[in-house]
């Protein structure tokens, strides 16, 4: 009797110590500091799980384990899952049992230490990396309070806009223009890489990708609507969808006060002025829209494809080229 009392009391010491030992590892691995815009914190080590909680950037959460196939164990605000180690930055907790190492060999295992700061520098740049740009596919789309129809509109953007994309939601994204804050649907926003937002940063560069949304529309002379357009109209209904304003004619957007531009000196955006297309008696006939690579977008004719690319070096409209104005500067 003695002895079984005996070995159940050691039994018992036995399961203590494992059970204390197996929660000081799982308890405290380390601590992990959220760097893209909105983190999902997910019911598994999956993108195709359940979504439990959203984290912000600059968020601290307790990390539970080790890194695992792109993933760490985390707890978010008493919440347990899993997130992108991606989009972490970790701080592991030192572990008292690895001194004995550090003391016995001080310079060999303080060399990586002193490298770190080299590791760990594009983790420092990750947030300008992991921020979200989106294009607007709609020919017309509502940006309202909140993630929903029911809610308020605040304004509207247009189709070829483009967005910084701040939070992800279901369905919706939270998104800024330099007017705009609010919500739209995510039907109706592409994302698009931060190499290509870059590229589109400009206003003029904007005006060349906005109007290859309307490659195939009509001419109809006098028009300025995606029904049909004429040449200066095309620029006149670019423009204002951005918030901006031209005068309707090309003589008038020629004489508009803008910046001059020899062809040397064009970028994308930029008008484009032809004279003697059409009328012999007046000095600019035609404008269309610099897009790059010595070629530009235009309203043509009723019977050329209405608004097609075209090069400047065309036979056609080489010759009878005036110059070009910048909108933007």
């Amino acid at each position: 009797m003695i002895h079984l009392k005996r070995y159940i009391r050691s039994a018992a010491a036995a399961a203590l110590v494992l059970t204390l030992a197996v929660s000081g590892v799982s308890a405290a691995y380390g601590t992990g500091t959220v760097t893209a815009n909105s983190l999902r914190l997910r019911e598994s080590a999956t993108t195709s799980s359940r979504t439990l909680a959203y984290a912000k950037r600059g968020t601290e959460v307790e990390v539970l384990e080790a890194e695992a196939d792109g993933w760490y164990k985390v707890s978010c605000n008493g919440t347990v899952g899993y997130m992108s180690a991606e989009y972490l930055t970790v701080t592991v907790t030192p572990v008292e049992e690895e001194a004995p190492a550090e003391e016995e060999a001080p310079a060999e295992e303080e060399a990586p230490a002193e490298e770190a700061p080299a590791v760990e520098a594009p983790a420092e740049e990750a947030p300008a990396d992991t921020t979200l740009y989106g294009r607007v596919t709609a020919e017309v789309l509502n940006v309202r309070k909140g993630p929903g129809t029911s809610y308020a509109r605040v304004g509207k953007i247009y189709a070829g806009a483009l967005v910084t994309v701040t939070e992800q939601l279901d369905g919706w994204y939270h998104i800024t223009t330099d007017k705009l804050d609010g919500y739209v649907s995510a039907e109706y926003l592409n994302l698009i890489d931060p190499a290509a937002a870059a590229a589109a940063a400009t206003k003029g560069a904007q005006l060349a990708e906005l109007a290859k949304q309307y490659l195939g529309v009509p001419y109809v002379y006098g028009g300025a609507s995606p029904s049909g357009f004429d040449c200066s109209g095309l620029i006149y209904y670019l423009v204002k969808s951005m918030g901006e304003t031209v005068p309707r004619t090309a003589t008038a957007q020629w004489n508009g006060g803008y910046t001059k531009i020899s062809r040397e000196e064009l970028q994308p955006g930029d008008l484009v002025f032809f004279t003697k297309t059409y009328h012999s008696s007046k000095y600019i006939t035609h404008v269309g829209i610099y897009i790059g690579d010595g070629n530009f977008i235009h309203a043509s004719s009723p019977t050329s494809g209405g608004v097609i690319i075209t090069s400047l070096s065309n036979s056609y409209y080489s010759p009878r080229f005036v110059g070009g104005r910048r909108l933007f500067d």
